[in-house]
């Protein structure tokens, strides 16, 4: 891995630079190395063209008036002069002896053998590409002529110089090695160019989650103008900072209301201490000291005690143990359980299940949340009151009610009530009530799934409303 690392670039800009480099290199030498071809084909096609011309033209004179061979000296001389030195000429008897040729002929290319005369035997000429020990091209073209009349025709034989063509593609190409050099320098320099423009965008995002910390989780990124590619991260990651705001203040309280909650208890265990310590006392002060500092005891106890299963709840370390629950039988121990807290109280406490309900869950939560509600439910409400549990079952799950008679919430309050430690007036303070029963009783719903809904009046009761879904 480290290998790869070292051979391919971890930058994203400079891959993205060599990738449209590279892409626009393969254009420019496509296109390049196709114009050369095309223009190497008509050389070679003109060539060949002005070739059979030129051959043509001196097979349509010898053969549109026969010459003895004993004349074509003194003809060939008409044909292609002396001093032209694209064109070559050799006229051959029919046996394929030379007879005639012009001058630097014999260095330029050597007569045909036997086997090139017998395929020039017919009309087509046949065709051969000759390069010179200096290194000139030269096309050659073989036909026969007519001679003096005999059925047994003799042979011409052109060589044409395609030197200058050779030369020509030679500078084309020495210069299209310069264009294609350039080419791929201005195509990676432009790249990494357009590379760190498109990556700037990137940039931003890095520096704006660089600054971000637990002192500036308001910062967030600036949507506008983003390409659509990175609009939905950046929307993805203020989100998530938003989360996370959200997290650290709800932390942040957190830490105040534990802190607040469990300095009231400790300090009510220091200052008895104290007073116990300040001087001597009987057996009895000392019983009802330790007697009240066994309560702020039990007091801390029962808040970390909530503390820990909302912890564990919402971190998921402990699975359900999940069963088929007999309803009615879990309300009615729920209510003798409570009964006696309830007379005391002077409330009125009755259950009521319509049919046989059964539902599988986790039988100790579900006791807990009950337990919970019907608690907070009998310690506000007032002597006389009523507190009622109802629980049925349909096709969406387990619906139980919570009612009770008692003085109520604000409609302020509502929203806030299953928070840790919100109290909505003093009423509900006390040392039995540190503000985590609602919340504990929203963790079980949430742990099942299921859904808790509030509706109370001032003066009027509240009603608390749980579904456990169907399976």
């Amino acid at each position: 891995m480290n290998r790869d690392r070292r051979l391919w670039p971890r930058s994203i800009a400079v891959r993205l630079s060599l990738w449209y480099a590279t892409c626009a290199f393969g254009l420019i030498l496509a296109a390049t190395g196709f114009l050369y071809w095309v223009l190497a084909t008509n050389f070679e096609r003109e060539d060949a063209r002005f070739a059979r011309d030129e051959l043509n033209n001196i097979r349509l004179v010898l053969n549109a008036s026969p010459i003895p061979s004993s004349s074509w000296r003194s003809v060939s001389a008409g044909l292609v002069p002396d001093d032209d030195r694209e064109l070559y000429l050799r006229l051959l008897a029919p046996s394929g002896a030379v007879v005639v040729e012009t001058p630097g002929m014999d260095r330029i290319a050597p007569p045909p053998v036997s086997p090139d005369l017998t395929a020039s035997r017919g009309d087509a000429p046949v065709r051969h590409s000759i390069r010179t020990a200096q290194g000139d091209l030269f096309e050659t073209l073989t036909a026969p002529v007519a001679t003096d009349g005999s059925p047994t025709r003799g042979f011409v034989q052109l060589a044409m110089n395609r030197g200058d063509e050779e030369r020509l593609l030679a500078i084309y190409r020495r210069r299209l090695a310069l264009v294609l050099s350039l080419s791929l320098i201005a195509s990676a320099a432009i790249g990494y160019l357009i590379a760190r423009s498109g990556m700037r965008p990137i940039r931003r995002i890095g520096e704006t989650a660089e600054r971000v910390g637990s002192s500036t989780l308001h910062e967030r990124i600036a949507t506008a103008g983003l390409p659509a590619e990175l609009s939905g991260l950046a929307e993805t990651f203020n989100t998530m900072l938003d989360r996370l705001e959200q997290s650290f203040g709800q932390m942040s309280r957190f830490s105040d209301d534990v802190a607040h909650e469990l300095r009231t208890p400790v300090n009510n265990l220091r200052g008895e201490i104290e007073v116990a310590l300040s001087k001597a006392r009987s057996s009895e002060e000392y019983r009802d000291l330790l007697g009240s500092s066994l309560e702020e005891c039990a007091r801390i106890s029962r808040i970390i005690s909530g503390l820990l299963f909302l912890a564990r709840a919402e971190g998921g370390h402990e699975a359900l143990q999940a069963e088929e629950v007999d309803i009615a039988r879990e309300i009615d121990a729920v209510r003798d359980f409570y009964e006696a807290a309830a007379s005391d109280k002077g409330v009125t406490l009755s259950a009521v299940v319509d049919g046989s309900p059964k539902a599988r869950l986790d039988r100790i939560l579900f006791q807990q949340a009950i337990g919970n509600l019907v608690s907070n439910a009998i310690a506000h409400t007032e002597m006389g009151g009523d507190v009622r549990l109802e629980a049925r079952s349909d096709a969406a799950g387990l619906h139980l009610l919570v009612a009770d008679t008692g003085c109520g919430i604000a409609p302020e309050h509502l929203p806030h009530v299953f928070e840790r430690f919100y109290r909505a007036d003093s009423a509900r303070s006390g040392a039995d009530h540190a503000g985590l029963g609602l919340a504990i009783v929203r963790s079980i719903i949430e742990r099942h799934s299921g859904r808790v809904a509030v509706d109370s009046w001032p003066g009027g009761g509240t009603r608390v409303s749980l579904l456990f879904p169907a399976e």
